[in-house]
């Protein structure tokens, strides 16, 4: 019986150590700066420069304490409307704020350029924001299809 009753007790034990166990591995740690760069590497993009999390917040609205990891480019030449803006939200309600922030900013910036230069009004319409879990991303680029490609492939 006492054997029985080990058997039974070393048996919990092994399952209660198996329930509780936290197994990261199957968790992936996403860097958005390697996600910005397996795009850089793949496409051909113009030189961009980094936008500060001030900037954008004042430009889109982000707040910065909504801002888990962010990544904020744009196109250094101000005649190019390319610009690379990846956050992951700090959870999931701020991401939804974030994405639909990033949906407004997209609008402006195809209303705006509607009037005035037909070819960045053409980039802006294939673009559009994508929302995965708590990573939100707006990649404005002419071939923005292919980025948001290269960008799903590195965040999951």
């Amino acid at each position: 019986m006492k054997k029985v009753s080990a058997l039974l007790a070393m048996l919990m034990a092994v399952f209660c150590l198996a329930s509780c166990s936290n197994d990261s591995s199957d968790v992936k740690e996403v860097k958005l700066t390697e996600v910005y760069d397996a795009i850089a590497e793949k496409m051909t993009l113009p030189a961009m420069y980094d936008m500060s999390a001030d900037q954008v917040s004042e430009q889109i609205g982000i707040p910065a304490d909504s801002v888990k990891q962010g990544v904020y480019k744009r196109s250094e030449d101000a005649s190019k409307v390319d610009q690379m803006i990846m956050v992951e939200a700090v959870d999931e309600e701020k991401a939804k704020e974030i994405n639909e922030l990033l949906i407004s900013y997209r609008k402006s910036l195809v209303d705006q350029s509607t009037n005035y230069d037909a070819s960045a009004a053409k980039i802006l319409e294939g673009c559009s924001v994508r929302q995965d879990g708590n990573f939100v991303c707006l990649l404005i680029t002419e071939n923005a299809s292919e980025a948001s490609q290269i960008y799903g492939e590195n965040i999951k």
